[in-house]
């Protein structure tokens, strides 16, 4: 536990933490990973989303308490979607 807390001060906070903090406060329930990639959260540029963008956002998700869930669409369940929501803790 006390190795766990002193990585976590080593580790610093992720300049991205704020904004998905605050948009998780204003936006509560599920997320969705274009939600926070969009003009209301961190505003990333359509050519700047990949892989390592999406990993960044999942694992600071995953610090505040987040699971990715898969699902299938709404409007097509033939296909999936993934989707952020609060762990039951």
């Amino acid at each position: 536990a006390i190795a766990n807390e002193k990585r976590e001060l080593a580790r610093g906070i992720d300049p991205w933490e704020l904004s998905i903090t605050n948009f998780i406060d204003v936006h509560p329930g599920e997320i969705m990973m274009q939600d926070l990639l969009g003009a209301l959260c961190l505003n990333v540029p359509e050519d700047r989303r990949n892989t390592g963008t999406t990993t960044r956002i999942g694992i600071i998700l995953h610090r505040l308490g987040y699971e990715k869930i898969t699902r299938r669409k709404r409007e097509d369940r033939t296909k999936l979607e993934f989707v952020y929501v609060q762990k039951n803790n």
